[in-house]
């Protein structure tokens, strides 16, 4: 503790930060940024998953119409290729996950079909 009360560290440069003190709030609440409303969140991890299926989609196309630029001289696929064919799905998925979880934690309705952003009011 400091002799204003405030508790001190150091960090990895040998300087000392001040957790509790003024500068480092005002540091935080100068830095410009736009705050990140679950709303927000939501809305991208929703165009995220929709781009990262679209991307899985590209993929096996592009896969399908060039099957030798994929495989190895043995027949085998190549690293790269099962390890973009394994992530995009997955990386889809789970902004799926978040976009849910995001969207329960605004306390968003349910988007009708075919509906791309936010419900007017909601922002």
């Amino acid at each position: 503790m400091s002799a204003l009360g405030q508790k001190q560290t150091w960090s990895r440069h040998g300087r000392r930060d001040e957790l509790n003190g003024s500068a480092f709030a005002n540091t935080l609440a100068n830095s410009g940024g736009v705050p990140m409303t679950a709303s927000h969140a939501y809305l991208f991890f929703r165009y995220a998953r929709w781009l990262l299926w679209i991307a899985v989609l590209v993929y096996a196309a592009e896969y399908l119409l060039n099957p030798r630029g994929h495989m190895d001289s043995f027949n085998r696929l190549l690293r790269t290729t099962e390890f973009w064919l394994f992530t995009l799905p997955n990386l889809a998925m789970f902004a799926g996950f978040f976009e849910l979880m995001l969207r329960d934690k605004a306390g968003l309705p349910r988007p009708k079909f075919g509906q791309l952003g936010l419900p007017r009011g909601a922002e």
